[in-house]
């Protein structure tokens, strides 16, 4: 049985990861700042930037899963991702350093992969990070590898997820179900672009499989195939709650528009001293294609337990249970 803390366990994705550890059998210990509502039994105070904070909470911990980080876009101060991806992970390492931990798994982003050449980019493509997000964590990537390399005994996993999708109030799926429902959503573009997404509890469940791998490093894309489009993706959710017209996004906007309304959005933004739920960035992110292999993860004995479009299908219900109460 692996004595394992998780630093982030308190978050949307740390307390699902927290859960399918202890049904595993691990002796788990939540680490956050904020308290572990769902698990309050075994959580303990620690503070990424605060390396005792982060040994007393770890202390003789095998394992620690590394999901603590600031991702938000437009982010500002932007030294603040610095703080909290970069030198927050070096006080992991430190902290680790002294408590005599094995193994690290690191949750990162395909964000670390930026714009390249590749269009469908996989663990052998070369980073070239385009955000302050993206280029922190793939710093602290290299940081981590660092840490592995200083003695043999270590291992390090680093898992590269693109959009986190589940049943909790986050997160670009979320919002986009949510529109949808209020028949607020309009299409930019012409919605052919593709979005490689990751379900939750697949995810958990991989990050939990990780702690059978055998190499020093272990570098992997985690992606629920097949990559869809936003007009098959909108088709699903629309068709799962049961509206009319459930072939694309019924509304289109071209994408020239879109950015116009984004810049001037950003414009008042700046004027009035306040955020909107729209800008040029996020024009930006929801129009590209971002796709990403996952032809490694063959290799390495999982199958995930769910369909990406089950997935789908069981978020929208539990994101909007009145709606499916009320049929």
């Amino acid at each position: 049985m692996n004595k394992i803390a998780v630093i982030g366990g308190s978050g949307f994705v740390g307390s699902h990861i927290v859960a399918d550890l202890i049904k595993a059998g691990n002796d788990v210990i939540s680490c956050s700042r904020n308290p572990d509502k769902t698990h309050p039994d075994i959580w303990k105070n620690a503070d990424i930037t605060n390396t005792q904070s982060i040994i007393n909470a770890c202390e003789k911990c095998d394992v620690i899963y590394h999901l603590a980080a600031l991702h938000k876009d437009n982010i500002k101060p932007i030294s603040l991702y610095e703080d909290i991806n970069v030198n927050g992970t070096k006080n992991l390492c430190e902290a680790a350093d002294k408590i005599g931990t094995k193994h690290i798994i690191f949750m990162s982003t395909v964000a670390v992969y930026g714009k390249t050449d590749d269009d469908e980019p996989n663990e052998d493509t070369t980073p070239k990070p385009n955000t302050p997000y993206g280029k922190t964590k793939l710093q602290a990537e290299q940081i981590l590898k660092e840490w592995q390399a200083k003695k043999t005994d270590r291992k390090l996993t680093i898992i590269r997820p693109p959009a986190i999708f589940g049943s909790s109030e986050t997160g670009t799926v979320y919002s986009l179900i949510k529109q949808i429902e209020a028949d607020r959503f309009i299409m930019i573009g012409n919605g052919k672009n593709k979005k490689s997404l990751a379900y939750l509890p697949n995810l958990s469940e991989f990050l939990v499989h990780a702690l059978s791998f055998k190499k020093d490093i272990n570098i992997y894309n985690y992606v629920d195939k097949p990559d869809l489009s936003m007009n098959e993706l909108v088709s699903l959710i629309r068709q799962e709650m049961g509206k009319k017209n459930t072939f694309g996004a019924g509304i289109y906007l071209p994408y020239i528009a879109g950015i116009s309304v984004a810049i001037f959005f950003d414009l008042m933004s700046k004027i009035l001293k306040r955020k909107f739920p729209i800008s040029k960035i996020l024009v930006q992110k929801f129009c590209r294609e971002t796709i990403f292999s996952s032809q490694k993860l063959d290799g390495c004995n999982f199958t995930s337990e769910y369909k990406l479009e089950n997935a789908l299908r069981k978020t929208v219900k539990a994101t909007l249970p009145h709606h499916f109460h009320n049929i």
